[in-house]
């Protein structure tokens, strides 16, 4: 095994002569294997090893034992030491995330910091088949597309330094065997066996299980992932051309905040693998890259496809996309306008000046019809002798307003009522022109939103004689 080890050490370069290397240690059969594989290779290797553990702070006293029980192996071995302990089950329930996605995002971070620290090109880890298998089986349960179908690689970038896995090629039973011959003492961890776990239940219930379908489902899955990450770095390597091309720098906004444009000539030629895979660069770059979900990626594939001038997607980190012209931009969203809560007293025959709108309601009763006043503004008219004036404000919109609504394409009007948020989202109104927007309003039944909608109630009919008619003067907002 151990000639094999170093084969594929060299085949994939994993490290190179007169580097500093950082094991990554828990105590546990892998690492304790891993770590005698590498002193003994270490000649051939012309490398410097460190020895890291990180206390997780989840067993207790058997945790302890385990940080001890690496400790001593450094120093039978030889080898500088460095460990940290860090609380995973408090990180896990501040952010709300798993215990297993908390303790392997702390220990990567305590791994980069040691390695910095101690001036280490490679961290080195565990790893091996069986690992990748059970990360196939758990990413294809979860839907991950190829690229996460083609699960761990031998070697990634881990910031600015390299995490690579010299055990990959090898299953559990190899480990077994090398630990046996070799009599290598480890620790054994007991949550190995807990079915708390998704792993677990994986390792223990439902591969067992395929294998009665094929017993060499493992070397089957194994060697999926192997071809399906070559393909994939192939076509990511091929994204990343496209999105050199393709994606450049624009003109900031007004504010001096930084904007990226893509021009959607070029990419629409392309096949929508490729389509996807830019998407996803693109968010990739802009974002943190936990913050990219597969959703996000389809949402910017749909508005990629629907070149609607005013289209837009509010992504995660206040980042939007926006068509302009024949290229989508992406900008940092601006913060939206605060608009205080405001109401007015609304006056039958006389103006307001709402002075957060920029605008001025003016109402007057008059005995003409509609059809004879020459009102150029967004207006409303409706039975004066009706209308209960002292009961109606002048405000903008609150929550839980709505209007009566009336169906008049059937032989009888079906009376029904409407929330004002949906008819705002049905018109696409940006959110300052909602905050903005005066609205006449009786309690939360809003009876008239300018530009948008007028109620059924009080309206004007055969009988009516007199109207109230109530416009918008001088407005600043010309989208009102």
């Amino acid at each position: 095994m151990l000639q094999r080890v170093l084969k594929h050490i060299r085949e994939h370069r994993l490290i190179e002569p007169g580097e500093r290397v950082l094991l990554g240690v828990s105590g546990g059969i892998d690492s304790c294997v891993l770590l005698d594989c590498m002193v003994r290779l270490q000649p051939e290797l012309h490398c410097d090893l460190l020895i890291a553990h990180m206390n997780h702070l989840l067993r207790g006293q058997a945790a302890e034992e385990d940080a001890r029980f690496v400790q001593e192996l450094a120093e039978r071995y030889g080898l500088p030491f460095v460990s940290e302990a860090q609380d995973v089950a408090r990180y896990a329930k501040e952010r709300q995330i798993g215990i297993e996605v908390s303790g392997r995002k702390l220990r990567y971070q305590f791994f980069l910091r040691a390695a910095r620290e101690h001036h280490c090109e490679k961290v080195a880890v565990g790893h091996h088949a069986d690992d990748q298998v059970e990360t196939v089986l758990m990413r294809l349960l979860r839907g991950s597309g190829t690229g996460g179908l083609g699960a761990m690689s031998p070697i990634r970038p881990l910031a600015e330094r390299w995490l690579i896995r010299p055990l990959l090629p090898f299953f559990r039973d190899d480990i077994e065997r090398y630990a046996a011959r070799r009599e290598i003492r480890y620790r054994t961890d007991e949550t190995n066996r807990s079915l708390q776990f998704a792993r677990n239940r994986i390792r223990h219930e439902l591969l067992p299980y395929l294998a009665t379908y094929n017993p060499r489902i493992k070397e089957r899955l194994a060697g999926l992932a192997e071809q399906l990450a070559r393909e994939e770095e192939f076509l990511h390597r091929q994204a990343q051309a496209a999105f050199r091309e393709m994606v450049q720098r624009a003109m900031p906004d007004p504010q001096g905040s930084s904007a990226w444009q893509l021009d959607l000539e070029p990419f629409r030629a392309l096949h929508p693998a490729l389509q996807w895979r830019i998407g996803k660069l693109i968010l990739e770059y802009l974002m943190k890259e936990e913050e990219v979900r597969r959703v996000h990626v389809a949402d910017l594939q749909k508005l990629m496809a629907n070149p609607h001038p005013e289209a837009a997607l509010h992504l995660p980190e206040g980042w939007v996309a926006r068509w302009t012209g024949n290229r989508l931009r992406f900008e940092k969203d601006r913060p939206p306008r605060t608009t205080p809560a405001y109401t007015y007293a609304f006056a039958e025959n006389g103006e307001v000046l709402i002075r957060e709108a920029g605008v001025r309601l003016r109402a007057f009763r008059a005995v003409e019809p509609p059809e004879k006043q020459r009102l150029n503004a967004p207006w409303a008219v409706f039975d004066a002798q009706k209308f209960p004036g002292k009961d109606v404000v002048i405000r903008n919109r609150r929550p839980g307003d709505w209007m009566r609504l009336v169906d008049n394409s059937r032989e009888e009007p079906v009376f029904f009522t409407k929330k004002i948020k949906a008819l705002m989202n049905e018109a696409k109104w940006p959110p300052e022109q909602r905050r903005m927007t005066p609205l006449l309003a009786r309690g939360s039944e809003v009876l008239w939103v300018p530009g948008l909608r007028q109620s059924a109630r009080y309206a004007v009919t055969a009988e009516t004689s007199e109207f109230l008619y109530v416009t918008v003067v001088g407005q600043t907002n010309s989208s009102m």
